[in-house]
């Protein structure tokens, strides 16, 4: 059970991406509590809207990506994850030596979970000893705050981290 309190005001809508989305949210058209093809079922209680999961888990109970999780969990306490695709390898290149130099035992409580094979084969390439898992998602390299891609993209990485905290 998830319980996120929200504020009022201003239209949710603005364009026919959002109204997409916001379908896909369960929110738009929609009467408070009955959405049916949304991953999150609303509800009133107490003031607060709650949101009942009510689709399976993205991640397979043995993918790689739990497995590794948990075993960075059992060590160290915590789990640092890292999403990136192609657009980002370079740039997660950099955050990893600089953390190295700084402090590397962040690297080892950090799962860097690539959505696309080439972000998977060019990370494991620059560092084998990483935590690296391949968890596809199909999305453009250049996803920029805003777009339809982005808002997918963002909704995928919260329905992992929904996953694992299954």
């Amino acid at each position: 059970l998830i319980v996120v309190e929200f504020s009022h005001g201003g239209s949710m809508v603005k364009s026919l991406d959002d109204l997409e989305f916001n379908k896909r949210l369960g929110k738009g058209d929609w009467q408070h509590g009955t959405t049916s093809n949304a991953r999150f079922e609303t509800q009133w209680k107490g003031g607060k809207v709650i949101l009942v999961d009510r689709k399976q888990s993205v991640v397979n109970q043995s993918s790689d990506l739990l497995v590794q999780a948990r075993a960075i969990h059992a060590k160290h306490g915590v789990v640092n994850l890292s999403f990136l695709n192609q657009g980002y390898v370079e740039m997660t290149k950099s955050w990893i030596c600089n953390v190295h130099q700084v402090a590397e035992e962040v690297l080892s409580k950090t799962l860097f979970v690539a959505t696309d094979q080439e972000a998977y084969t060019s990370l494991k390439s620059f560092n084998a000893g990483l935590n690296t898992v391949f968890e596809p998602f199909a999305a453009p390299s250049n996803v920029a705050y805003g777009q339809v891609a982005y808002y997918k993209y963002m909704l995928f990485q919260t329905n992992v981290v929904l996953s694992l905290l299954e």
